[in-house]
């Protein structure tokens, strides 16, 4: 772990390794109050915090320095990732591991959807085999549709894979969660999807737990059709697998989808009912 602790991975690495003793590095009163704030911006579990709290103690000041102003930057970015929902991207941390706290400030406060576009696709380039390795994880009944998705992915057949995945993504969550993904309550006027409501009382990171909190945005993928602009070039769920859309099949619309696949099997493995 780098000791600038530069990157969202390492923050995540480093709330790990204060929970062992023997690793820990030890902390003063006044940065025990700095991690419990940490704590309220990042809705980081419960016991993962009360575990580091309960190792802190005073040396290593410089380095609980740094961390602290780690923590603080990246809570503070994560109020910020319906950003991610309103340009049509549910990801996952572990896609941002590698991304400096510089660059993830940039892509939610600046919201610079040029450069967070060219990181997610060159990132799920260098990621591919360990995202579909995961989804196979949380869905090996599926292997063989999963394998599919990644074959049309590798030979560029991107029309074919975007329903495929929208369709999955439909199936796990009414699988899982009882509801499907685009499911909509119909009651309300903005008509938010119900599977906002279902993961309240589901325990999840952060990260992912933020990004759930977002699912009340209507973005392209997920409004209405009736409110789709021009569904023969959209990639809206409903466009596309209803034929409207007839240019889809575009290489960041295929990553779209397969994040979302994969955001969606994330929820899934975080399942624990409080």
């Amino acid at each position: 772990m780098s000791e600038k602790l530069s990157t969202v991975g390492d923050i995540r690495r480093a709330l790990n390794l204060i929970k062992d003793k023997q690793n820990l590095k030890l902390f003063t009163d006044e940065q025990i109050a700095q991690i419990r704030k940490f704590e309220e911006q990042a809705r980081e579990t419960v016991l993962l915090m009360q575990e580091a709290i309960a190792n802190i103690s005073k040396p290593f000041e410089g380095l609980a320095e740094i961390l602290r102003k780690s923590f603080e930057l990246y809570g503070q970015s994560l109020t910020d990732i319906k950003y991610f929902v309103a340009e049509d991207w549910y990801v996952n941390d572990s896609l941002f591991y590698d991304c400096s706290i510089s660059d993830f400030i940039d892509f939610t406060k600046q919201h610079n959807t040029k450069k967070l576009e060219q990181f997610v696709l060159e990132t799920f380039e260098k990621k591919q085999k360990k995202i579909f390795k995961k989804i196979f994880g949380a869905n090996p009944e599926r292997k063989v549709i999963i394998d599919e998705i990644e074959n049309l992915y590798n030979q560029k057949y991107y029309y074919g894979l975007i329903p495929l995945c929208y369709a999955q993504v439909d199936g796990i969550c009414k699988e899982k969660f009882g509801i499907s993904f685009f499911d909509t309550d119909k009651k309300e006027t903005t008509r938010p999807l119900k599977l906002n409501s279902a993961l309240k009382a589901t325990e999840l990171s952060s990260f992912s737990r933020f990004m759930s909190d977002q699912l009340n945005i209507k973005n392209e993928m997920t409004k209405n059709s009736d409110n789709v602009e021009d569904k023969a070039t959209s990639f809206n769920r409903h466009a596309v697998i209803h034929g409207h859309s007839k240019s889809y099949g575009t290489k960041i619309n295929a990553i779209r989808s397969i994040l979302l696949l994969d955001f969606v099997c994330e929820l899934s493995l975080n399942e624990k009912k409080k």
